[in-house]
């Protein structure tokens, strides 16, 4: 087996490599389960310059003080809905609440607990649902949420370890490819590449799709506060 093959063959992926991520996963998440989130202080809460055009776009607010009240109002007895990856790619809490006139208002707010991003305006139906119904569909609703929250985490936890044994592979194939002089044999690692460069953009994809489905249900989750 030649150097580059053993190196190749040193970082495929294994039944260990899983049961480690696993290990990995349950001590991180532990961890952050100890790490006590900043507390939301509505008084000292800003709201972004996106957020002031959204605000003007969606709800007519001008008066940039006006937008920042009443929002704020808002927040006082809006639900927490969950963490969530917006569609730039960045990462907000989402709170939500029934605003009345048959609209609900979705408000996504920075990490450090310090600025809303933007905000969001979702027309509810005017069709009351059968008593205890609602709460049924919400409990479904939160219950597909945390599943799908677990999801997120767990393939983010994996990522950078998939990129690395990734590009661990990818290297020393890409030096054998320039070192080679059998089509044959170039033609083998070229494949190879494909299918490694495949499963890392397939799993990128999957955890797109992940936060497509959260960003979703949280907001029609939102329609039924």
């Amino acid at each position: 087996m030649s150097n580059t093959a053993a190196a190749v063959e040193e970082f495929r992926y294994t039944e260990e490599d899983s049961k480690f991520l696993l290990m990995a996963e349950k001590f991180e998440q532990a961890m952050r389960d100890k790490q006590q989130q900043p507390k939301l202080d509505i008084n000292k809460i800003a709201m972004s310059t996106h957020a002031y055009q959204k605000a003007e776009e969606r709800f007519g607010l001008k008066d940039k003080h006006k937008a920042t009240q009443y929002f704020k109002r808002l927040l006082e007895k809006a639900m927490y809905i969950c963490e969530s990856v917006d569609e730039t790619g960045s990462r907000t809490h989402i709170y939500g609440v029934y605003a009345g006139n048959g609209f609900a208002v979705g408000m996504h707010i920075n990490l450090e607990y310090t600025k809303i991003v933007t905000v969001i305006k979702h027309t509810v139906s005017n069709y009351p649902m059968p008593e205890g119904m609602r709460d049924k569909v919400m409990g479904m609703y939160k219950t597909e949420l945390r599943k799908l929250c677990k999801k997120e985490m767990a393939l983010l936890n994996k990522m950078d370890y998939i990129s690395a044994q990734a590009n661990a592979e990818i290297y020393p194939l890409k030096f054998e490819a320039m070192k080679t002089k059998s089509a044959k044999k170039l033609a083998a690692i070229e494949d190879r590449l494909n299918e490694v460069e495949s499963f890392v953009e397939s799993k990128r994809e999957e955890l797109v799709e992940i936060q497509n489905k959260i960003r979703y249900t949280a907001r029609s989750l939102t329609c039924l506060l």
